[in-house]
């Protein structure tokens, strides 16, 4: 099955129901240049990991039987699509008028990279949880406040890029 990942990470191009005694070994297709080790299979489901990736990039399996020395390359390619670091974001803060205030802002700038809409996040500690939205703005913001800027492109939520505290 076909994969979406974000720049600089991996994934594994799994075999379902592969055979025992049958070697199966990740390639680059149309290159056929071995990626990783081969992995015996085990009658079950068996994972061939990609390793880092930092382009769309397109796989086939060879299937080799070191008993008989036989060995076809698997009909099905699959295709990894890498999806580009968004870049250029950064977050402006305006601090309260007073210090009993609450009106502070924070505006996120767009970033580059992506399609679509991005969505923005003040209080995700991690990049995956907290409140998203589209609109860049935050109000609201009361004097002393912290958070992080996030922004992601909301297509590819598993690809939030981290800006930094305010």
């Amino acid at each position: 099955a076909a994969a979406t990942i974000c720049n600089n990470t991996s994934t594994n191009i799994q075999i379902a129901s592969s055979q025992v005694g049958v070697n199966y070994q990740l390639r680059l297709h149309p290159a056929n240049t071995n990626v990783g080790s081969a992995v015996a299979g085990t009658g079950g489901t068996i994972n061939l990991p990609t390793g880092n990736l930092t382009a769309t990039t397109t796989f086939n399996v060879l299937a080799t039987n070191p008993t008989t020395t036989c060995f076809r390359q698997m009909t099905t390619t699959v295709t990894v699509t890498v999806y580009t670091n968004l870049t250029g974001a950064a977050f402006v803060y305006t601090n309260p008028t007073s210090c009993t205030a609450s009106n502070g802002t924070v505006t996120i700038t767009a970033p580059t990279g992506g399609s679509g809409t991005y969505n923005y996040s003040i209080n995700s500690t991690d990049g995956t949880n907290g409140a998203w939205q589209a609109p860049a703005s935050f109000t609201g913001i009361a004097d002393a406040a912290s958070g992080t800027g996030w922004v992601r492109n909301a297509a590819v939520p598993y690809c939030a890029v981290n800006l930094g505290t305010f």
